[in-house]
């Protein structure tokens, strides 16, 4: 599995946003749990960085957590009072680089604003499923937030 977008540290307050307000998905299992490693985490920084080297694959990338996303209902039924927060938590997720899967409606992720990012969303969950992958949440690793989680090694 991947994340069709990232954000490296999500906090608390926002991860139950996207499950209030967009109706995500969030399991509690953590992938590569056995990757916690200074590799692993500056591996995941290489991906990140604007000219990546040409990483197409997923290994030993650091331990994660994914929430995802289908059909979500037209924005009108997002709750007006969050529409402001989840545009300005758009802002701060991004397209990973040479790592996803090929998701035509969130093309041009990094030329959007927020609003535009939450269209883009709400559009491409309509035919398949979108998924975001963190590593933190208020700053601290997944493995530590939820140490009771289900936990998956790299394959």
């Amino acid at each position: 599995m991947a994340g069709d977008l990232l954000i490296v540290s999500i906090e608390s307050e926002d991860l139950q946003l996207l499950e209030s307000a967009l109706n995500g998905s969030f399991t509690k299992k953590i992938h590569h749990a056995d990757r916690n490693t200074r590799e692993a985490w500056v591996s995941l920084e290489n991906r990140l960085i604007p000219e990546p080297p040409n990483i197409r694959n997923r290994q030993g990338l650091p331990p994660h957590m994914y929430i995802s996303f289908l059909q979500i209902v037209e924005e009108t039924n997002i709750p007006k009072n969050k529409i402001p927060l989840l545009t300005n938590l758009m802002n701060k997720i991004t397209r990973p680089l040479r790592i996803v899967s090929v998701k035509q409606k969130l093309d041009n992720w990094h030329n959007k604003d927020g609003a535009q990012r939450l269209t883009a969303l709400i559009d491409a969950t309509q035919d398949q499923q979108i998924i975001i992958e963190f590593y933190k949440v208020g700053g601290t690793h997944v493995l530590s937030k939820y140490p009771t989680a289900t936990q998956e090694n790299e394959r």
